[in-house]
């Protein structure tokens, strides 16, 4: 112990002791100024000044040739079209597409705010994760997907003010009936149901499940149950009896619907969202207990009560289908936890891990499959941002915008919805709408609906 204490006090005394500080004084010192060049890199950086030049032309090319009044109004009004026809076009490229025309052309000065950085990071992290597992290029679709649902949740956040959403939950209910009544034919005219959708003893008593255009039973309950969301927030603001009844009918239909599915999910969550609205926002809780229970007497009999038995037999059902998934899926992760294997690479990292005679082309579960696609960090950085979503709206009287949300989620919960490019684009088009009522969003609904420049105005 003494010797240890004569060496530490010569290397203290001597040169090379005032030598090796000095060094890690040094080192600390660049350490610091590193940091904070960082943290000013955007602002002094040329590549924030270029992007600031970038800005002003634009601003200065609007001014100088600003959109016509009918130019702008058709913009909008084809963008909300394309938002309702999604259920056939199957595609959000078009959304993307005329919300980023309309972004270029605003006459305002608003940049991109929380929402729109923190999507940026997910976005960066995604990216990232996709080059570190090396599945960049055979998954390059699957990512552009998912760029594809950023930009829109990101664009949505600028363009739905209060008015614009409205309007969206008008058509919306408006071009529902168009797609129930093609359940409505499903249900009365197709008999055949694909194996694996519904267990074996269920076959002799459920004749269809139907999914409209959606195509899978689930993902149409998904659908329906964010229409009942819309609906019920619409008829809570309906003030006259024409509208209510118009509305009280698209819900009924709905809950038809519903039920036609035998999606047990959606028997769930929109079990939960009638007592919720009951209870919050017509503060009637009784009334949607009641509804429950009058919605439990009507499934006791036929299909439907077969279908909530089925439960109990087990791992023989399809939820234990699920677990059986879900443990193959567990393993994929333990080996490429970190970065993921790659976007879109369930369907050639799932085999080395299934069980035998456990097939699944998706997880069936949405956060398993995207720790799976994109690791660990894409992971943490998504709930990043649902979490600043859900704390800015959580504690205001907006909370309620943030049900279509959390009703993906619970989906979420026991199927891939997104593996659906619909679905997966409907999903970030209500996380956008959620983020684009903040308080600076509420202000700029109170200017109007992209406000064109007057003669005489610069733009700048």
């Amino acid at each position: 112990m003494m010797l240890f204490r004569t060496v530490g006090l010569c290397l203290r005394q001597s040169r090379f002791g005032a030598v090796v500080r000095y060094g890690f004084y040094k080192a600390a010192g660049g350490c610091r100024m590193f940091v904070s060049q960082l943290g000013s890199f955007r602002v002094d950086s040329s590549l924030a000044r270029w992007a600031a030049r970038l800005e002003v032309a634009r601003r200065r090319l609007v001014g100088a040739y600003p959109l016509h009044p009918a130019v702008s109004q058709g913009l909008e009004i084809l963008t909300l079209l394309y938002c309702l026809l999604t259920p056939v076009l199957k595609d959000w490229n078009g959304v993307v597409l005329l919300l980023a025309i309309q972004w270029f052309v605003r006459t305002d000065a608003s940049g991109v705010g929380p929402f729109g950085r923190r999507l940026g990071v997910l976005a960066g992290v995604v990216g990232t994760a996709a080059v570190f597992s090396g599945g960049l290029l055979p998954g390059w679709r699957a990512l552009y997907t998912v760029m594809t649902g950023l930009a829109l949740a990101g664009l949505s956040a600028w363009f739905f003010t209060s008015v614009r959403r409205e309007k969206l939950i008008r058509l919306f209910l408006c071009f529902a009936p168009v797609w129930m009544l093609i359940g409505f034919w499903q249900y009365r005219y197709v008999r055949r149901i694909p194996l694996g959708w519904l267990e074996s003893h269920q076959y002799e008593t459920i004749a269809v499940r139907i999914g409209s255009v959606f195509g899978n039973p689930n993902l149409y309950a998904i659908y329906l149950v964010l229409l009942m969301v819309l609906g019920l927030e619409a008829l809570a603001k309906a003030d006259r009896p024409w509208q209510r009844l118009g509305y009280g009918v698209i819900l009924t239909a709905a809950l038809w619907s519903l039920y036609g599915t035998y999606s047990r999910s959606g028997w769930l969550i929109g079990g939960l969202v009638l007592i919720w609205y009951c209870r919050n926002r017509w503060l009637r809780s009784l009334a949607g207990w009641a509804l429950l229970v009058l919605g439990a007497l009507l499934w006791q009999s036929g299909p439907g009560w077969a279908r909530i038995a089925g439960l109990w037999r087990g791992m023989d059902t399809t939820l234990g289908y699920r677990f059986r998934i879900w443990q193959g899926v567990l393993q994929g992760i333990a080996e490429y936890w970190p970065w993921g294997a790659g976007p879109g690479s369930f369907g050639r990292v799932y085999p080395w891990y299934q069980a035998d005679g456990v097939v699944a082309g998706h997880a069936h579960q949405w956060l398993l499959q995207f720790w799976l696609e994109h690791g660990l960090f894409s992971l943490l950085a998504l709930g990043w941002v649902l979490r600043w979503l859900y704390d800015s709206a959580r504690n205001s009287r907006l909370s309620f915008r943030l049900i279509p949300v959390t009703c993906f989620v619970g989906f979420g919960l026991a199927e891939s919805w997104q593996a659906s490019p619909l679905m997966n684009g409907l999903f970030w088009l209500m996380v956008g709408m959620a983020a684009a009522y903040g308080e600076e969003n509420d202000e700029k609904a109170t200017r109007g609906d992209f406000r064109i420049l007057r003669p005489g105005e610069s733009g700048g």
